[in-house]
């Protein structure tokens, strides 16, 4: 670039601090100045992989985690479908890192920005726009009334980042629905875990040790936080995760599934993993080397809004996106693939050094092509098939029995719970309450009841998705879910009843609606059995 150039790089997190590092270092005696963006709410807790050659990265960037940091070693990966195992061992070397409430990773490149030359603003950037004289081109970074021109708006895309909604439109990779959670465990597990397919809707789940204990993360469309609680409970069940962990946070966490369809534009470049990733690319490496390729290329571009298409090609971005397209393709495959497709990611194993085009959760061995050949072969293998084998049987699921006298209740606000137990009590029922989803979904694998009462908003999930759940759960199938609000309207009412409920109360509740609800419970009770009972007396199950 001619004269003094003025890059501006929005992003919260380690992508947009490691790009700006980088123009840092290969900027100097070029007249280039870098802003950071780095925007300013709250912490964002990021799970991250860092391997020993993301270590040497680092340094080379002038960057060591202090050994104050906790970290939890990794020694392999653990895919599981459909009873299938596949075990993928990690090099020495490897830990993870994470925390709900930071990112220590990104805060420490942030800072060494900083200490580099960057200006590091704390500003959350609300758009760009080209800038209107013809003769002076770039853009207007524009942010809470403050306005800054660059010559070159780079965009370090991360989940959950604020200012993310400041990218152009082409300029964000296709996003699968996910939720994530951080759950603390008494000791966390020495390997990470992905389950394929684990649930009708869910492509997959990650469950990766972390210093508090594990974080979660599950994707797929239509998944919402509430289905990865289901997840974690039956993955407790199973012996995948601690008994009795404490969940610390749940929310939504949308991933990356490919490359942007633009990644250059008039101005401005996207980068960072939602430009180019897939949902499992949690490892700092490849982080690094995009952020280094990205700065090469602008550093070099000689005009911007024409060059810099080009010089992101030279840089080795092409190949990256081809790399992310394909690892993005397996998961679409893998929904189809049964116990085939944990065996095809030990399959994609090299026992000779290639080069690496699939980064699976740090893991920067398997190659995609062998893994989705695999995976297509044994769909296409189950067509041919399908007519000559017999139906499968599936399974009877052993339930425990349900009691007739039990009512569960779920409402985030306690007055509201004490109140109902107090008056469903005075009518003869045994009731027990809970605070969210979580606690709900455990107590209904052990002990499931005879009607549920659930409020429509609670503090981490919807209350109409978790009546879906609850419907089509193999312990409450058939058993009548009450959806409650304070909100009343028809719209509400509708998405209630479409989710499987049997009735829309609108709070408050009076006795004579709770006495309906018992009377009602009293005449089916005489009128049928409880599945898996043989009277009602039978069923009753202490608490």
């Amino acid at each position: 670039m001619g004269g003094t150039s003025q890059m501006a790089v929005v992003g919260e997190g380690l992508a947009g601090a490691a790009l700006a590092l980088a123009l840092c270092h290969l900027g100097r005696g070029r007249q280039v100045e870098t802003l950071l963006y780095a925007g300013n709410g709250p912490a964002r807790g990021m799970a991250r992989i860092l391997t020993p050659q993301c270590r040497s990265r680092l340094a080379l960037l002038g960057c060591t985690l202090p050994n104050t940091e906790p970290t939890t070693p990794l020694v392999g990966l653990r895919v599981l479908s459909r009873g299938a195992r596949a075990w993928l061992p990690y090099p020495p070397g490897v830990v993870s890192l994470g925390h709900p409430g930071k990112d220590p990773l990104g805060a420490l490149l942030t800072a060494r920005a900083g200490m580099a030359g960057a200006r590091v603003r704390a500003w959350a950037v609300e758009r760009t726009e080209l800038m209107s004289q013809t003769r002076a081109p770039g853009r207007v970074v524009r942010s809470h009334g403050l306005v800054a021109r660059a010559d070159t708006v780079a965009f370090a895309l991360e989940p959950q980042d604020a200012s993310a909604a400041a990218a152009e439109p082409h300029g964000r990779a296709p996003l699968l629905p996910g939720a994530e959670a951080w759950v603390a465990t008494g000791r966390p597990l020495p390997f990470a875990q992905l389950l394929l397919a684990p649930a009708p809707g869910v492509d997959g789940l990650l469950l990766l040790p972390v210093p508090v204990g594990a974080w979660a993360c599950a994707f797929g469309p239509g998944v919402e936080p509430v289905d990865l609680s289901l997840l974690l409970v039956e993955a407790a069940r199973d012996g995948l995760l601690e008994p009795g962990f404490d969940l610390l946070s749940l929310g939504r966490r949308p991933v990356p599934a490919g490359s942007a369809p633009v990644l250059t534009g008039p101005g401005w470049v996207a980068t960072g993993p939602d430009a180019l990733g897939h949902p499992l690319d949690l490892a700092v490496g490849p982080a690094l080397a995009l952020a280094g390729q990205v700065a090469h290329a602008l550093v070099e571009a000689s005009e911007p809004p024409s060059a810099l298409a080009h010089a992101m090609l030279r840089a080795g971005v092409g190949r990256l996106r081809r790399e992310n397209d394909a690892a993005a393709a397996v998961w679409r495959v893998a929904r189809h693939a049964g116990p085939e497709a944990a065996r095809a990611f030990r399959g994609g194993q090299q026992p000779r050094p290639v080069p690496a085009d699939l980064t699976l959760a740090g893991l920067d061995r398997p190659r995609a092509t062998p893994v989705l050949w695999r995976m297509r072969w044994q769909v296409v293998r189950t067509l041919l098939t399908a007519p000559l084998r017999p139906p499968e049987q599936a399974a009877p699921l052993l339930q425990p029995p349900r009691d007739p006298r039990l009512i569960y209740v779920v409402d985030d606000d306690p007055d509201t719970r004490e109140g109902l137990r107090e008056q469903l009590s005075l009518g003869g029922a045994e009731v027990v309450t809970f605070p969210g989803e979580l606690e709900l979904l455990a107590a209904v694998a052990h002990r499931p009841p005879a009607a549920v009462l659930l409020d429509v908003v609670l503090e981490r999930v919807d209350g109409i998705r978790l009546c879906r759940q609850l419907v089509g759960h193999p312990a409450t199938r058939g058993t009548p879910v009450y959806v409650m609000s304070g909100l009343g309207g028809s719209q509400l009412r509708r998405q209630a009843l479409e989710a499987g409920a049997a009735e829309f109360l609108v709070k408050p509740l009076d006795r004579a609606m709770l006495a309906r609800i018992l009377e009602r419970h009293r005449l089916a009770q005489r009128e049928r059995p409880w599945p898996g009972t043989d009277s009602p007396a039978s069923s009753h199950t202490a608490a």
